[in-house]
């Protein structure tokens, strides 16, 4: 097997203190490995002249669904990987080491960090052109076809994203490895930050990030939120401690990159038909959803401490309530007996933004005065998403996207009695309005960071056809003078706008689907 060794800073690609330790971690002989290291350490420097490539070979991504449902199903296989090695891959991760620093002072570190000490990383984020030179450097020496794995150290990994979308055509990457990276840093070239927005799920077999959260770089941050293509791992180093065979050397990680160095994953072409060919309406999907959530959290509550049968079964009527056995589901039938293997098998992939804020943000008994305390609700969705095949961060992700959707200041810019209100003021008659904006809003946001083609279209024809029929029952209303109905009517096309707007701010929606 063939690795691509992308150095950083201080590094010319010679160094290998890192590949024993990965021999040693995993057990494995290594020895028929060819690696490939481009050395550009003269580029960051500045003793070469950083001049424009003389050739790209850049490759359009084929995103197509099938390929996000098969490349989802891998990553879903390697965190349960992780996770039975003992990785410290869970959200929510610990917060410690420089993930503690608060936000004003992180801000002033990184531009010492990238200003100071790596000042060639701050070069590279700040000289376009520099980066090109680099990235065909590295085109200069890679192999132009085949399986490679690529291993991306601290600055190597940011080259890594950057090459990811113009590699020749025939090379595939069994597994992406980025180890002591700035991606969770504020300040990033576009093109890396645009990488979920176009990611080529149909020529990377999967992707690890691993941080040392006492380590400066990594602002002791996962990735996930930026980058939900990634699987986090957090590793215990020493305040600073910056080196790839640190990371290399946590067992999980170690296991995985020397299998795939023996054993590559092979991706499946991106030329596939697009979907599934029987898919379930968006409707009968978001029912599954409600009813493995149920059933999920039906096991989160029974294995939590302190937990009695009279829990149990105040919790069962419960769910009675949310979830009437009467519910319609076209297919399969109304009495859901396999939530996970008929959504897993049957859902839309096109739809899973959508399922995945559902698990995201529901609570099956919700309001109707059982309590259920924050952990165990995210072990029922942590078991959903197991359950389906989905990376958990990606579940993690869809409540971050949920929770940015909420509206945390007055609904409009006119501060007129009728429409300066907050959320919270929002009258009973709103709420089911407001809910609604939000979960198309979060749907769009997830949609996008997964690189969904045309993500937030059709969230903005929903919206925009409901504004449509309330400015018509507006008009309806100031006819029969009602004036009161007309002002509540007001209040809601002005929040539907806002979201409208708030999808344009975003770049969502506007593209052609």
């Amino acid at each position: 097997m063939r690795l691509l060794y992308l150095h950083g800073v201080g590094d010319d690609g010679t160094r290998r203190d890192w590949w024993p330790v990965l021999q040693q971690t995993s057990g494995s002989d290594l020895g028929s490995v060819d690696i490939y290291a481009p050395d550009y350490s003269d580029l960051l420097d500045g003793r070469t002249r950083a001049e424009a490539p003389h050739r790209t070979s850049f490759v359009r991504p084929h995103f197509h669904l099938l390929a996000r449902r098969q490349y989802r199903a891998r990553q879903s296989d390697l965190h349960s990987q992780l996770l039975q090695s003992g990785a410290e891959s869970l959200w929510p991760y610990r917060r410690r080491g420089f993930g503690r620093v608060p936000g004003v002072l992180d801000a002033i570190g990184e531009k010492f960090v990238l200003g100071v000490i790596y000042d060639e990383v701050g070069r590279y984020v700040r000289d376009d052109q520099l980066r090109r030179s680099i990235r065909e450097r590295v085109l200069e020496v890679m192999p132009t076809s085949g399986r490679i794995v690529i291993v991306g150290h601290s600055l190597g990994a940011l080259i890594a994203l950057d090459l990811l979308h113009h590699l020749p055509g025939d090379v595939e990457i069994p597994i992406l490895i980025t180890a002591a990276s700035s991606l969770a840093r504020r300040r990033l070239p576009p093109s890396v930050l645009a990488a979920p927005l176009n990611f080529p799920y149909h020529r990377v077999g999967g992707w690890i990030n691993v941080f040392n959260p006492s380590d400066a770089v990594t602002r002791g941050h996962p990735i996930g939120m930026r980058f939900p293509q990634a699987i986090d791992v957090a590793v215990a180093g020493s305040l600073g401690d910056h080196n790839l065979s640190t990371c290399v050397a946590e067992p999980g990680v170690a296991s995985i990159l020397a299998g795939q160095l023996h054993e590559p994953t092979e991706v499946a072409p991106w030329h596939q038909e697009p979907d599934i060919t029987d898919p379930l309406p968006l409707s009968d999907s978001l029912h599954l959803a409600d009813s493995l959530m149920a059933q999920r959290l039906t096991y989160a509550v029974a294995e939590s401490p302190g937990t009695t049968s009279e829990d149990l079964q105040r919790l069962a009527a419960a769910q009675q309530v949310a979830l009437p056995g009467g519910t319609s589901v076209t297919n399969p039938p109304p009495v859901v007996k396999n939530p996970a293997g008929d959504l897993r098998e049957r859902m839309a992939e096109r739809d899973l933004p959508a399922v995945l804020v559902r698990l995201a943000s529901t609570n099956p008994v919700q309001g109707l005065g059982i309590v259920i305390p924050s952990e165990v609700l995210d072990e029922a969705r942590r078991g959903a998403a197991t359950d389906l095949g989905i990376p958990p961060d990606w579940i993690e992700m869809a409540r971050n996207a949920h929770n940015k959707a909420a509206l945390r200041q007055p609904v409009g810019r006119r501060r007129s009695r009728a429409t300066s209100r907050s959320v919270s003021t929002i009258t009973t008659d709103q709420r089911d309005l407001l809910d609604t904006c939000r979960d198309l809003f979060a749907r769009a946001i997830v949609a996008g960071q997964l690189g969904q083609p045309g993500a937030g279209s059709d969230e903005r024809s929903t919206l925009t056809r409901l504004l449509s029929a309330l400015t018509d029952a507006r008009v309806g209303a100031q006819q029969r003078g009602d004036s009161a109905l007309a002002a509540r009517i007001g209040a809601q096309i002005e929040l539907v706008a806002t979201y409208l707007t708030q999808l344009a701010v975003r770049g969502l929606g506007v593209a052609p689907a």
